[in-house]
C-alpha cells in the first residue's frame, strides 16, 4: 500500500508539472515592433509558433513605401519581417511557412530572387504565392511568415 500512496504522489506531481508546462506554452504574446497600417499586431507568440503578419515594403523610419522598384519594395517587406523576428528572438533559420501576395504575378520570378537571399538554400520553408487584386498601401507584394522555435521551460 504504502508503494501505492508513493507512485500516486509521483504521478500527481508529474501531472501538475505538465499543466504548468503546458500553460507557460499555450500563454499568448504579442510582439509589436512598429506601428501598423490596422487594428493588428505584428505578431503572436503561442507556445513554440510565431505567427507574423503580413508585411509590406514600408520603410519604418519614413512611414512610406519603399518606391525604389518590385525588388527594394520586396526587400523591404522581407527586411521589415527580420525586424518582427528578432524582436521575437527568432531568425529566418526559424521560419517554417510564408505566404506570399503579389499584385502581379509577373513578378514572382523578381520576388524570388529577393526571397531566397534570406533563407539557407535547401532549407526553404514550406511556401504558397497567391496573385490578388490589391495591397494596403498601394503595396505590391506583402509577405507572411510562421516561425518556430522551441519553448525551454523555465523550472
Amino acid at each position: 500500500v504504502a508503494g501505492c500512496q508513493n507512485e500516486e504522489s509521483v504521478r500527481s506531481v508529474a501531472a501538475d508539472e505538465a499543466v504548468r508546462i503546458y500553460s507557460e506554452m499555450m500563454a499568448v504574446e504579442t510582439i509589436n515592433v512598429s506601428k501598423s497600417l490596422g487594428p493588428y499586431s505584428a505578431a503572436k507568440r503561442v507556445g513554440g509558433f510565431l505567427f507574423v503578419s503580413g508585411q509590406v515594403g514600408i520603410d519604418s523610419a519614413t512611414g512610406k513605401l519603399n518606391s525604389r522598384g518590385f525588388e527594394a519594395e520586396t526587400e523591404q517587406a522581407m527586411e521589415n519581417i527580420r525586424n518582427v523576428l528578432t524582436a521575437a528572438g527568432c531568425s529566418f533559420s526559424d521560419v517554417i511557412k510564408s505566404t506570399v501576395y503579389l499584385k502581379d504575378m509577373d513578378d514572382y520570378g523578381a520576388m524570388n530572387v529577393v526571397y531566397g537571399r534570406y533563407f539557407t538554400e535547401g532549407a526553404y520553408p514550406s511556401r504558397v504565392t497567391v496573385g490578388i487584386s490589391n495591397l494596403p498601401a498601394r503595396a505590391r507584394v506583402e509577405i507572411s511568415v510562421v516561425a518556430y522555435k522551441q519553448v525551454l521551460s523555465s523550472g
